[in-house]
């Protein structure tokens, strides 16, 4: 579909939160199955400490991110985030999207990350006690890959 692969960055319009609709930037963390990817939800709110914000992981008492610092390329075409931009590591932020669920929004791919870049969010992810083993056990996997094509 539209070639969404691990590290693409998608561009929902009209996503539906829970009050409210807005569009918002995911992360693809990876592909299950052609039907099926792994995303997780972006937010350029900053929830911790100005000092604390640097690109990469960030761990914040008890929570844990990744972040994208503004207007970093971190992807294959150039594409940046317009602000710091980051992805909550956490149980509910690992969203199963299905082909049949993603027809029902209009999307763009803005960009793919660098293969470094992607290890490092998947990598963030995967040492997170905040991850479910089952998502872990499938990030593994790509990680895996990622690591020899390196």
């Amino acid at each position: 579909m539209q070639g969404i692969v691990e590290g693409s960055i998608v561009h929902i319009e009209n996503y539906k939160l829970s009050q409210v609709i807005k569009n918002k930037f995911f992360i693809v963390l990876l592909e299950s199955d052609e039907d099926v990817w792994l995303f997780s939800m972006t937010t350029s709110q900053k929830y911790l400490s100005e000092s604390l914000i640097e690109h990469g992981k960030i761990v914040d008492r008890n929570f844990e991110y990744y972040c994208f610092k503004a207007k970093k390329q971190i992807c294959k075409n150039g594409y940046s985030f317009s602000k710091d931009t980051f992805l909550k590591i956490n149980r509910e932020n690992a969203i199963e999207f299905t082909k049949k669920k993603l027809e029902d929004y209009k999307f763009t791919i803005k960009g793919i990350l660098h293969d470094e870049e992607l290890l490092d969010v998947l990598y963030a992810f995967y040492s997170s006690d905040k991850t479910k083993n089952k998502v872990k056990i499938k990030l593994e996997k790509s990680l895996n890959r990622l690591s020899h094509n390196k």
